[in-house]
C-alpha cells in the first residue's frame, strides 16, 4: 500500500483514521511532520 505519495491527507479527513491505522509508526511521524511541521 504505497498511495502516500499521491494521497492528500488534508483532503481525506474522513479517511484519515482508516488510513492511519494501516500506516507504520514511521509513516505516521511523516504525516504528522507534513501536517503540523510544515
Amino acid at each position: 500500500m504505497k498511495q502516500t505519495d499521491n494521497f492528500k491527507f488534508d483532503e481525506a479527513n474522513v479517511m484519515n483514521e482508516l488510513v492511519y491505522r494501516n500506516l507504520s509508526e514511521d509513516a505516521k511521524r511523516q504525516i504528522c511532520a507534513w501536517k503540523y511541521g510544515g
